[in-house]
């Protein structure tokens, strides 16, 4: 009886095992590297990479937009305001639509997965409001007030940023033309209240590197910087 050649052996005893990553036969793609069309991904890493990663960071912090990784944002962010702002951008702002109906790419199922993945499973809701007048995230009715802004800023804000918002030694200025022609009012109240805890700046409840005698802010005192902030901005025009 004749034998197989030794080279044929090799190869059907190869065959046998082609699941095994370790005696996979030369060449044979990996399952995990196989192409994916882009309306298809439903992985969270990879949509959160490709279209959130360049403006919000790595890992949600340490971007030039404000950090999605924040307890507190994501504790006043309806998932359904998550939703609206993923499909259709935010106006006055650099952050565009990624639904196809606003000119991007993802569909309703990969928006969901974001949102599901930012708001639950990943980053959660780790924040306990604080008891007492706790500011939402919504802008209110009523604007505040310049003058009442200004003596809120100086108890709150002045330590870090300057008296008139135009820096100190430690930290650059927000009263500048470039950075608040960039920031519309719903990023600045949000900046105030929930701070950027990538950067140490403190939310409006903490007192870290404020005065001893600081008072958590109020509803209407984070009216009123705001407005004193947006007061800024259009004097900058």
């Amino acid at each position: 009886m004749k034998r197989a050649p030794l080279a044929l052996l090799v190869l059907l005893g190869i065959g046998c095992h082609g699941d095994d990553p370790v005696r996979q036969f030369p060449g044979r793609p990996d399952i995990k590297d196989r192409f994916v069309w882009p309306e298809k991904q439903t992985d969270f890493w990879k949509l959160y990479n490709q279209n959130c990663r360049g403006c919000h960071g790595a890992d949600g912090t340490l971007g030039p937009a404000p950090p999605l990784r924040d307890a507190i944002f994501l504790t006043i962010a309806s998932t359904a305001e998550l939703l609206d702002t993923v499909s259709e951008g935010r106006a006055g702002t650099s952050m565009p639509g990624f639904s196809k109906g606003h000119g991007g790419t993802l569909t309703d199922e990969q928006m969901q997965i974001l949102v599901k993945g930012l708001g639950q499973e990943l980053w959660g809701k780790a924040f306990t409001p604080p008891a007492g007048d706790w500011p939402p995230y919504a802008p209110p009715a009523e604007k505040g007030d310049v003058a009442r802004g200004k003596t809120v800023f100086a108890a709150a804000c002045a330590s870090c940023h300057g008296d008139n918002g135009t820096g100190t030694i430690t930290m650059g200025p927000i009263n500048d033309p470039s950075f608040l022609a960039l920031s519309s009012e719903q990023f600045l109240r949000r900046i105030v209240i929930t701070g950027r805890p990538d950067l140490g700046m403190p939310n409006c409840h903490e007192k870290t590197g404020r005065e001893d005698n600081f008072a958590p802010l109020t509803n209407a005192d984070v009216n009123d910087v705001t407005a004193l902030l947006l007061s800024w901005k259009i004097s900058a025009k």
